[in-house]
């Protein structure tokens, strides 16, 4: 009677704690009713962690301009260069968003190749040209950092305040983290290809599916409930009672709130955002560290620490069961 009391209060007590997300207070629930059980102080409950970028002017590689005074050299219609440097000159030229910018800084080192290697321009020409492509090939990292911390549509993507909910289907988001991944290796490889793709189209996708922040913000927030739950039952493990001739109330308690709660209802969500993560993971290679800028998108480490408290919190249930000889497929 005193434990279905207990319960009735604690669903009374969740359900008015209308400021959580649900996921929390499926967490906060969770907790509660084992600290219940075992008689116990609650431990303490995280706080929200969110995946907030630094600002921009923080993150942001200024670069230099390079002018490049080769308009009046026709040579340049030769290998279909002069258009090019002549757009990015214009007035909307100057004023491009970072996904814009990069595809031209690409564009350009490939025109510049391609010039470089006509035989029909002449020799100061082409010198000219070897040295801006040697600066721009230098440069062309610092811009990649820039639009993956600093571009309106990435900053969308990677900042994340609340869980990740619903069913998401991630094909498109998969399809544009692929082409960037693809990018990522030829500039750490110098390798820019001609069939190298263009950023800019999938702009559009990574602003209006912001994913991988709530994906991050899950993974973070989940790895610290996790751990504060196991953290509430190995403190106070001594409570749970069990083995012949002992009254074993405590432990069958504790049996149902882990399949009721941890099994049937935080289990399922866990999995989904790891399997989210998984089907991504190959193309996340972006945002590991890189020798340009300060900061980068630790995903993989949230990851990490995600499955450690996951593995953690069963290897709990799993020496507990074992302890008092509870058959795993009868909870």
């Amino acid at each position: 009677m005193r434990y279905w009391l207990i319960g009735l209060m604690t669903l009374f007590i969740a359900g008015c704690d209308l400021s959580r997300a649900p996921v929390e207070r499926d967490f906060a629930d969770y907790i509660q009713r084992i600290a219940n059980v075992q008689d116990a102080e609650l431990v303490a409950l995280p706080t929200t962690q969110n995946q907030i970028l630094p600002e921009k002017r923080e993150l942001a590689i200024t670069l230099e301009p390079l002018t490049i005074g080769l308009l009046d050299s026709y040579e340049l219609r030769k290998c279909a260069l002069f258009s090019l440097i002549a757009e990015r000159n214009s007035v909307l030229g100057k004023v491009q968003d970072e996904f814009r910018r990069f595809d031209y800084e690409v564009t350009l080192l490939q025109g510049l190749t391609r010039c470089i290697a006509d035989q029909d321009i002449s020799p100061k020409l082409r010198q000219q040209l070897t040295e801006i492509e040697a600066v721009k090939q230098q440069e062309l990292p610092a811009y990649w950092y820039n639009l993956l911390y600093t571009s309106e549509a990435m900053r969308k993507q990677l900042t994340g305040h609340e869980w990740l909910q619903g069913s998401w289907d991630v094909t498109q988001l998969e399809e544009a983290l692929a082409a960037f991944t693809t990018i990522d290796n030829a500039i750490s490889q110098q390798q820019l290809a001609l069939t190298l793709p263009a950023i800019t189209p999938y702009q559009e996708v990574l602003e209006k599916q912001p994913l991988l922040g709530q994906l991050k913000f899950s993974l973070d927030n989940s790895a610290q409930w996790l751990s504060a739950a196991t953290a509430q039952l190995t403190t106070y493990d001594a409570a749970i009672i069990c083995g012949a001739n002992r009254n074993q109330t405590k432990l069958n308690y504790l049996r149902n709130v882990f399949q009721s709660i941890y099994v049937e209802t935080l289990q399922p969500y866990l999995a989904r955002i790891d399997s989210i993560y998984l089907q991504l993971e190959p193309n996340l290679v972006p945002f590991s560290k890189h020798d340009q800028g300060t900061y980068s998108f630790t995903i993989v480490q949230s990851h990490q620490a995600f499955r450690h408290a996951t593995k953690q919190h069963m290897q709990y249930w799993q020496a507990l069961f074992q302890r008092c000889s509870v058959a795993v497929g009868n909870q």
